[in-house]
C-alpha cells in the first residue's frame, strides 16, 4: 500500500445493494466488505478508511495513512478519505437516520483533523459521471450539517 501524503478531499460512497437474491436482506459489514475486497476484487486491504454501518456505528478500514482504492478517476485515490454508507438508493431506508447522525459526527471530525474544506465533501459521483448514484446523498444538506458541527467544536 502507498501512502497518503496529503489529503484534499473527504469522498463519500455507498455499497449498493444486494447482487442477488440469496443476498437480499444479509446484514454487510466491515469484514465481508473487506472479504469482498480482497477475495473478489484482489486488493491488499479494503478500499475504504471508513465505513458507517446502518446502525451509525463507524468502522475502520484502511488506515488513513495509506491512499484508499475508493476513487481511481482522476488520481483521487492519492489525496482523498473515502467513507462508505452500506446500503443505496434502492436500499429501503437509505441512509438509515443512524447513518445520517454519524456523518454528522465523522465528517467535521475528519475536516478538522485532515484542513478539508467542507466545500472538499464530495461523492463518487462527483469524480466519477459513470457512477451517477454513488452515494445518492443530499450534498447541499451534507456540507451544511458538517458546517453547523463544526461551528460548535472550533
Amino acid at each position: 500500500m502507498q501512502p497518503l501524503k496529503s489529503i484534499k478531499y473527504i469522498i463519500l460512497h455507498w455499497t449498493g445493494v444486494p447482487a442477488t437474491k440469496e443476498q437480499i436482506g444479509a446484514v454487510q459489514t466491515l469484514d465481508s466488505v473487506r472479504r469482498y475486497h480482497v477475495q473478489n476484487l484482489g486488493w491488499s486491504e479494503i478500499g475504504y478508511h471508513y465505513l458507517v454501518l446502518e446502525d451509525g456505528s463507524i468502522k475502520v478500514g484502511r488506515p488513513v495513512k495509506f491512499q484508499g482504492s475508493h476513487c481511481k478517476a482522476r488520481g483521487r485515490n492519492t489525496d482523498s478519505i473515502g467513507v462508505c454508507l452500506v446500503g443505496g438508493p434502492l436500499s429501503k431506508g437509505y441512509p438509515t437516520a443512524a447513518q445520517q447522525a454519524a456523518l454528522k459526527h465523522i465528517l467535521p471530525t475528519l475536516c478538522l483533523r485532515h484542513n478539508v474544506p467542507v466545500s472538499n465533501i464530495k461523492q463518487h459521483s462527483d469524480f466519477e459521471p459513470g457512477k451517477p448514484f454513488c452515494a445518492s446523498l443530499d450534498m447541499g444538506a451534507v456540507r451544511l450539517n458538517t458546517e453547523a458541527k463544526l461551528r460548535t467544536m472550533k
